[in-house]
């Protein structure tokens, strides 16, 4: 009888321990801190979620600094839609290219040569899907305006576009020749820009 007296008081106090006010507080502070990971779980799960790009503009200059248009990257579900509209560039058919390396400065050069996602050949007549030599032609009339709109598949994306140092777009004097090597055959670099990922 003593014994189940001495465990019944035991067993009073640690409910009466349970149900103090630090006990309470600390209980509460642990839920709280639970819920804090949760929501900050949560919130770097959806900034990873929307951290890739889905459209990338480049303002496109010739080497003394005019403005002779844009290029848009527009990730799709199935490749990325280019959009180039340029203006004020001599009259005819151009090469017009993503190219490896973002930047233009401190000449066209730097901008390396064409960017070729997953080492696929290049050069029109011997391109991939991955490779935009295909389509890369604008071709610019009398008043000096010019559009194309293609896109690039076969896995390409903006995000591959973006990474490491990024890529620029250029135009080319002239347009491509069958069978060309990378850049060779079409010319100067009449006018670059630099993707930057929109805001």
């Amino acid at each position: 009888m003593r014994i189940k007296m001495i465990s019944a008081a035991v067993l009073t106090m640690s409910l009466a321990a349970c149900n103090s006010p630090e006990t309470q507080t600390a209980a509460t502070d642990n839920m709280a801190a639970a819920d804090n990971m949760t929501a900050t779980d949560t919130m770097m799960t959806g900034n990873s979620a929307t951290a890739q790009p889905t459209e990338a503009m480049a303002t496109l200059q010739t080497a003394d600094g005019k403005d002779v248009g844009t290029v848009t990257a527009m990730q799709l579900p199935d490749g990325v839609q280019m959009t180039i509209k340029v203006q004020g560039l001599p009259a005819g058919p151009h090469g017009a290219h993503i190219h490896d390396v973002g930047t233009c400065t401190p000449n066209f050069m730097a901008s390396g040569p064409h960017w070729a996602p997953f080492d696929k050949a290049m050069g029109l007549g011997n391109e991939s899907t991955a490779d935009d030599s295909k389509n890369a032609m604008v071709e610019v009339g009398q008043d000096g305006n010019g559009t194309l709109e293609y896109t690039l598949s076969d896995g390409v994306t903006l995000a591959g576009m973006m990474e490491g140092d990024g890529s620029s777009f250029m135009i080319h004097q002239r347009k491509d020749n069958p069978g060309m090597k990378a850049a060779d055959g079409n010319g100067d670099r009449i006018a670059c820009g630099v993707f930057k990922a929109a805001s």
